[in-house]
């Protein structure tokens, strides 16, 4: 289930910046895939 969860939301991100979309709004579920992978070049913050 995670692979396919995973594939989904970097098919939006892909989507996304291929479109020229500056902004996207990843649900909280989002988290629990990408958890455990060092991102030390993304900004990460909640308004």
């Amino acid at each position: 289930m995670i692979v396919p969860a995973r594939e989904g939301a970097l098919g939006v991100l892909r989507a996304a910046r291929d479109n020229g979309v500056t902004r996207v709004v990843l649900p909280s579920a989002f988290h629990s895939v990408a958890w455990g992978h060092p991102h030390n070049d993304h900004v990460v913050g909640q308004r």
